[in-house]
């Protein structure tokens, strides 16, 4: 790859600089990059003061990293590494740019690409840095996501620039310009219905993939209602809730809710998410001014993937400190977030009697017609009618209490297919699935409102973080009843079932609860004020490290070489044929006006003009030696000595015997053909 024309780079550079907010600085570096050509002397670099240049940009590269993504999350860190990549990579460029080397050999450059056995079987790497640093701060530019037509315009100028001096000289130039104005008109149109597909997707995959606990799904659940074997969830931490005071009796939070009941699967139906504004405080969410909350806790969770379904105590009213980009709740009370992936910690504000749900609907009363006999006959038993809503509910609480059994092991007693009637009538023992079912259903057939809903238990409190920590086997799921417009969590789940599950906890759990508190004391610290101190040790590391470079290059004392005395690092005999002694011979026809054709191969274009310029015994000369070049030039063992000496003296007499006969061309004369571009 050759270098690229004047004043590419620093445009390139000056257009990464305008986008991203460092004019200056872009401008300074242009500057430097295109006067440093205009030198009449050069440094006089080995390959191996090129190594360490290039150590020292590998080095710099993995600093920057490892400082973006110690104090910004995944997404925000790879944003910011690509936008000062130019920064990164300018030591290598600069010092091609005030060498003597027009071109680089990276096979040799690279220590594991420059291996005899490598070199011995690989073809030499190559490169001018000058193309890939344009294209660095086109990509860096383009990170500021500026959507208006100018910024696309302007990348399309730049490239086309750029790709006009590497343009095939086999082609008019017509031809190049109408193709290269087709791909730019095309980029747009792919470009919007690519994003148009990623919008698609993303939404596709929110509504119809449920999580594993981090993630759930605000439209659906699905129930292992009727799978056999052992229900088994992990010890892994997922929340830290902080309290003013110790908790009793523990503290559901709710993540979602569903109103439907459809073969194992609970639905939120009509509930589609709608986003929310913000208060004037940037950082607070405010659900209902209706009430005032009586308490608060603070709950810190990750929010992976970019999108979460928050965990938040029954009655929520309020929201703070909650610095997310998007906010999304139905009437179901599930609320949805959409952020970068990180940290958040936020207060939540409540009070446990609020009324913050929705009115009831139809499908809040709707029982399966499977199920409606069992379910009415057991209502009936236990007072459905006769008691108040309380009453009632107290009533159910105490039946499912005191004559069922929890277990995360579940086996095929009957076969009969219906796995309600068999919990409620056989078996009587399953995990809080089978609870919160039944007990929405049962609720349902009394004429009492009552909702699926999911979330987790806050049960288990750390001395060691002094907070509560929510771990994916706490996951559960619950009634929730409307009882005089209020609606009330019910859960009649033995409360034993937090014995079993601890019962069940990995031997490793203590050792992966450090690790995880350690990690999470690591991400509240970086996301904090520590800020400052990281910018300013990042900032003294650059100084120390261009400081011992400086040191570096004055120490070494590198030569000065002539501008005249440019060169590649790699020597020409390397490349195969490039020495052949046939372009002669199309030189001297070309002045004569016998050039080749665009796209004509070397043995037509012998044929069509040997009449004119040779006898039947040079035209076979001319032959035999085009032959011999291209043997030279692609042949994996190239020419003999012998071939090699019969290609130099067959040039030369086939010259000397022809040259004086060739065609003068004269005005208006026209052989056609293109400029040379041998073999």
């Amino acid at each position: 790859m050759t270098v690229p024309p004047p004043l590419l780079l620093g445009i390139s550079t000056a257009y990464w600089g305008l986008y991203c907010d460092q004019l200056v600085l872009s401008l300074l570096i242009a500057a430097i990059l295109e006067g440093l050509p205009l030198l009449n002397h050069r440094l006089n670099f080995t390959t191996t003061d090129l190594r360490r240049i290039l150590l020292y940009s590998v080095v710099g590269l993995i600093v920057v990293s490892g400082y973006f993504f110690a104090t910004r999350s995944a997404r925000e860190a790879l944003m910011e590494l690509l936008q000062w990549l130019p920064l990164v990579v300018l030591p290598m460029v600069l010092a091609q740019r005030v060498s003597s080397l027009e071109t680089l050999d990276w096979r040799r450059l690279v220590p594991l690409l420059a291996s005899p056995i490598a070199a011995a079987h690989q073809r030499p790497l190559v490169l001018s840095l000058g193309y890939p640093y344009m294209v660095v701060c086109l990509l860096a530019a383009s990170t500021a996501n500026w959507r208006s037509f100018w910024f696309y315009l302007g990348i399309v100028v730049i490239c086309g620039w750029g790709l006009w001096s590497q343009r095939s000289r086999r082609h008019a130039p017509f031809f190049w310009v109408v193709c290269f104005v087709l791909a730019a008109g095309l980029g747009v149109p792919i470009h919007m219905a690519l994003n148009h597909f990623q919008h698609v997707i993303t939404d596709a995959t929110v509504e119809l993939l449920i999580g594993d606990g981090m993630q759930t799904d605000p439209y659906r659940s699905t129930t292992r209602l009727g799978h056999l074997g052992t229900l088994k969830l992990s010890d892994r931490i997922l929340l830290r809730v902080f309290t003013e005071s110790r908790l009793s009796p523990p503290l559901l939070l709710h993540r979602a809710s569903y109103d439907r009941y459809l073969y194992g699967q609970w639905i939120a139906k009509d509930a589609k998410l709608r986003t929310m504004t913000p208060d004037r405080e940037d950082d607070a969410w405010t659900f209902s001014r209706r009430m005032q909350p009586s308490k608060k806790v603070l709950i810190s969770e990750y929010l992976e993937g970019g999108v979460a379904v928050l965990a938040l105590p029954p009655g929520t009213l309020q929201l703070r400190e909650l610095p997310v980009a998007e906010l999304k709740g139905n009437r179901l009370g599930t609320v949805q977030v959409k952020d970068e992936e990180k940290l958040v910690t936020y207060e939540a504000f409540y009070d446990p009697t609020a009324v913050t749900d929705s009115k009831t609907t139809q499908y809040d009363l709707k029982v399966p017609p499977k199920e409606l006999a069992l379910l009415s006959q057991i209502a009936a038993d236990l007072g459905a009618g006769t008691l108040s809503k309380h009453q009632f509910l107290e009533k159910v609480r105490t039946f499912f209490n005191q004559g069922f059994a929890y277990s995360l092991t579940q086996t095929n007693s009957t076969g009969s297919g219906n796995v309600l009637q068999e919990f409620l009538t056989k078996t009587r023992y399953g995990h809080c699935e089978h609870f919160a079912t039944a007990t929405v259903l049962l609720l349902r057939s009394a004429g009492i409102p009552a909702r699926y809903a999911t979330g987790f238990s806050v049960q288990e409190y750390s001395e060691r973080e002094e907070a509560y920590v929510v771990r994916l086997r706490h996951a559960h799921a619950w009634a929730r009843a409307n009882v005089d417009g209020t609606w009330i969590d019910l859960d009649t789940t033995p409360s034993v079932w937090a014995d079993v599950e601890q019962d069940n906890a990995s031997l490793w759990q203590p050792l992966m609860d450090l690790g995880s508190w350690l990690w999470f004391k690591y991400a509240t610290w970086r996301i904090g004020d520590s800020g400052d101190l990281f910018r300013s040790l990042f900032i003294a590391s650059l100084v120390v490290a261009t400081g011992l470079l400086l040191w570096w290059l004055r120490r070494k004392r590198i030569k000065l070489r002539p501008k005249t005395e440019m060169r590649s690092s790699i020597p020409l005999k390397t490349w195969p044929g490039r020495d052949s002694e046939f372009p002669q011979i199309e030189h001297a026809l070309r002045r004569s006006g016998l050039a080749r054709q665009r796209g004509e191969p070397l043995y037509a274009w012998i044929e069509r003009i040997s009449p004119i310029v040779s006898t039947p015994s040079d035209q076979l000369t001319l032959l035999k030696l085009a032959a011999l070049h291209y043997h030279y030039r692609f042949a994996p063992n190239g020419l003999s000595p012998n071939q090699r000496f019969a290609l130099a003296d067959g040039v030369r007499d086939w010259l000397e015997r022809n040259e004086h006969k060739l065609p003068v061309l004269l005005p208006g004369d026209n052989y056609g053909g293109s400029e040379l571009e041998s073999g």
